[in-house]
């Protein structure tokens, strides 16, 4: 049972550790006329199959009796749970020059004329890309639209600007 437990728990942080650089990926999808910017949700799987590991290791360290192993596969449950939950309700961010806005999800940002920059704006070892936006009454906002390394954050925000920068049609 003790092998059951350990054998979970550690495959369970080596998946953690495999989907760590997939949780980042977005797909950029681009007409003349929209920009989507949305989760891939590529680590989902894996993240299943964590939480799946640390709930039968919660069944047998229950079954062993063993507080710190339960506190242990309970709280990767509920972590790597929570993550699924999150990247599920993630909204997708859309630059719409039809309707000339910036939503995300149903959620209105800004309008396109609103759009004072795009900036990556470094968080430790990660970047944030942030939309730079006046709202109604001048005053100066930002909604990050995604959190990734550098260099990705770096090509997005190329990507965008390309798109802000180009005519439709």
């Amino acid at each position: 049972m003790w092998a059951v437990v350990l054998g979970s728990l550690g495959l369970a942080i080596v998946l953690n550790l495999a989907a760590t650089p997939l949780r980042d990926r977005v797909s950029l999808t681009r007409t003349p006329d929209q920009l989507l910017l949305r989760n891939q949700g590529a680590a989902l799987r894996l993240d299943g199959a964590v939480v799946i590991l640390c709930l039968i290791a919660l069944a047998c360290a229950g079954a062993l009796r063993s507080p710190t192993l339960i506190v242990a596969s309970a709280a990767g449950a509920v972590i790597v749970g929570w993550r699924i939950i999150r990247t599920a309700r993630a909204e997708a961010v859309v630059f719409d020059r039809p309707m000339d806005l910036v939503r995300r999800g149903d959620r209105p940002i800004c309008t396109l004329g609103a759009i004072d920059g795009l900036d990556v704006v470094p968080q430790g070892a990660r970047a944030g890309l942030e939309l730079r936006y006046r709202e109604a009454g001048g005053a100066l906002a930002r909604e990050r639209l995604h959190r990734t390394h550098p260099r990705e954050a770096a090509a997005l925000q190329a990507a965008i600007r390309d798109f802000l920068t180009t005519r439709s049609g």
